[in-house]
């Protein structure tokens, strides 16, 4: 699923724009994170490409077809959120009738809703707690719920909407862990919308937003390299990114392979 913005403003009523004449794409089949300080339009952005509120002026194109709403039920069936607090996401009194709730919707027969529940939380490694209550498990198991249950309905593209922000640092590394294990099995438009910088490194693309301006778009590595970006957008660096750019005396080659390493932890 391709998304684009053309000169996309948008305010809430009575404030000023959260977003500024926002242009930008995000190729289909890729993860691409959108990055910004607290307050930098991120999470409006989101909410836009879902439908679930309208510009004030500019365009939404998904696959080429304008976002309106004639198109909206369309393009929702596409897609799925992992919203950031997930406390707020469950349905169920079991796991397993969490993941159910949207396939019952859809009418799909309970042989085959089982099948998918099964597979799903499996790829999550959530299939020994199908019977628990969602009370009971911790933040990063009640966002792989949420994942499994929004992979349950097959969708184009899935957001992940700070989904780490209220997590441990056990539970981002397991939803961080995720987001890989999808990237690498799952033919998704994964969206990344975080201000986590150590989120984004297995992205194809890195789009920097900041007072609702796009400063930047480019690659995991021409993004973190980029000291002076991220203290304008007022975000940190990632330790080995700060070492690499330290080394002054070091060949080329050398800075390369750390590089690599950087991109596969």
């Amino acid at each position: 699923m391709k998304i684009e913005f053309r000169n996309v403003s948008f305010h809430y009523p009575g404030d000023a724009n959260v977003l500024n004449d926002v242009s930008f794409v995000i190729e289909s089949d890729q993860m691409t994170s959108i990055i910004g300080p607290n307050g930098s339009g991120k999470s409006t952005i989101a909410k836009l490409i879902m439908g679930l509120i309208e510009p004030n002026s500019g365009h939404i194109y998904i696959d080429d077809v304008l976002l309106n709403k004639d198109s909206i039920n369309d393009i929702r069936h596409k897609m799925g959120i992992i919203f950031q607090n997930p406390d707020n996401q469950f349905v169920g009194v079991t796991v397993l009738d969490d993941i159910a709730f949207g396939l019952e919707n859809r009418n799909i027969p309970r042989k085959e809703m089982l099948e998918l529940i099964q597979y799903y939380s499996k790829l999550v490694k959530m299939e020994n707690f199908l019977e628990s209550n969602p009370e009971n498990l911790s933040g990063g198991q009640k966002q792989r719920v949420a994942i499994a249950g929004v992979l349950a309905m097959n969708p184009e593209t899935i957001i992940f909407d700070e989904a780490t922000s209220m997590l441990d640092p056990i539970g981002v590394k397991e939803i961080n862990e995720t987001m890989k294990m999808l990237k690498k099995t799952a033919k998704k438009t994964i969206i990344s919308i975080t201000h986590n910088i150590e989120e984004v490194l297995y992205s194809e693309k890195i789009i920097v937003i900041n007072n609702g301006i796009i400063i930047y778009s480019g690659t995991p590595k021409e993004v973190l390299s980029n000291v002076k970006l991220l203290e304008t957008a007022k975000l940190d660096t990632i330790d080995t990114i700060k070492l690499i750019n330290k080394l002054d005396n070091v060949d080329e080659e050398t800075k390369e392979l750390l590089w690599e390493l950087t991109f596969k932890m």
